[in-house]
């Protein structure tokens, strides 16, 4: 009867380990998945605030590059580009990771990221961003992004 105890605890104590190793393993690859979207979404508003609007777009997914076409950022710096000026940085708040299919092919599809962050721009502004990313071939892309500022910020072109 001994020996039966003794076994049950070696096997709930690999269990454990095995449960922990796994546990930090998805701790580890999150925290790499959310230093990888802050890095795409501070790259395309820096690149944005210098009115560099190729890099910013290759920031975007292919699918995404298939319904934001490059002319429309450029119309965006031009028309908005308060939304940007003055960039600092970015700090992401929040990120919900899911495998996402869908019939519509425009839709994102696969691994997909929404986030949300804060934006932080000289002259004391904030902002917010929120934004939809896809993960292909072990890159994160934009598929679509929204900039929320205050109302003292519109117009301001520091």
């Amino acid at each position: 009867m001994a020996k039966a105890w003794k076994v049950i605890i070696v096997l709930l104590c690999c269990a454990f380990v095995v449960c922990a190793l796994v546990y930090l393993r998805n701790y580890r690859l999150g925290q790499s998945a959310k230093d990888d979207v802050a890095l795409v979404i501070d790259g395309f508003m820096q690149a944005m605030a210098r009115k560099d609007i190729s890099e910013a777009y290759s920031d975007y997914s292919t699918r995404g590059r298939q319904v934001t076409a490059q002319m429309q950022l450029d119309q965006l710096a031009q028309e908005s580009f308060y939304l940007f000026s003055g960039y600092q940085s970015f700090q992401l708040q929040d990120m919900a990771v899911q495998s996402v299919y869908d019939t519509n092919p425009d839709m994102p599809q696969g691994t997909v990221a929404n986030i949300y962050g804060v934006v932080t721009y000289g002259g004391n502004h904030m902002g917010e961003i929120r934004a939809t990313l896809e993960r292909h071939e072990n890159k994160w892309g934009l598929y679509g992004i929204q900039i929320i500022v205050q109302a003292n910020k519109v117009g301001d072109s520091q």
